[in-house]
Parts: C-alpha cells; sequence; structure tokens
C-alpha cells in the first residue's frame, strides 16, 4: 500500500493510506474520474474507503471534483470539501 504525505496545507491531511483499489480513468483541470477494482481484484470498495480515496486524490490532484465508477457501470460523485468526504452525487459526466 501507498503512503502519500504533504504539508499540513490540505486541512490537517499528513499522510493517507489506500485500503481500495482503483484505476485512474481521466484527469482533467477540474475533475478526476476513477473506475472502482474491487469486483475485480477483490478488497475494499471504493465506496467503504470513501473517506481515503477522497483525501488521497485530493492530496494527488488538488481540490477537483471527483467521479468514479462503481461495480455496477453507474458514475457517480464523491462530494468533498478539500478532500474530506461529505456525500454522494448520484449521476455524473462520463469522462470525454
Amino acid at each position: 500500500m501507498e503512503i502519500l504525505q504533504t504539508s499540513d496545507a490540505l486541512r490537517g491531511f499528513k499522510s493517507v493510506k489506500r485500503r481500495s483499489d482503483f484505476n485512474i480513468v481521466q484527469i482533467t483541470a477540474g475533475a478526476v474520474w476513477i473506475e472502482d477494482l474491487c469486483a475485480e481484484r477483490g478488497g475494499l470498495s471504493v465506496t467503504n474507503d470513501v473517506e481515503g480515496v477522497c483525501a488521497e486524490l485530493t492530496l494527488r490532484y488538488g481540490e477537483r471534483k471527483i467521479y468514479y465508477k462503481d461495480t455496477d457501470g453507474r458514475w457517480d460523485e464523491l462530494r468533498h470539501d478539500a478532500g474530506r468526504f461529505m456525500g454522494f452525487r448520484h449521476g455524473a459526466p462520463r469522462p470525454a
């Protein structure tokens, strides 16, 4: 498992330990799209590790929208505030 570290700039996130497995599908200036791999590889889903996923992606890519493809093939948004998970928004734009 990868551990990421940064300064205190992101409201106290100093390190993040990923527990779920996902692919980065696309990155734009305003959003990151990921695909949950738990059905293929086993382990924890993005949904069950949503706090860690939001924190990790914010550490890596800054404050962007996060969209994910769940194991049913549906695209949803992981709403967050500076990496802190705030809720799901069902229905999200698909990557280009």
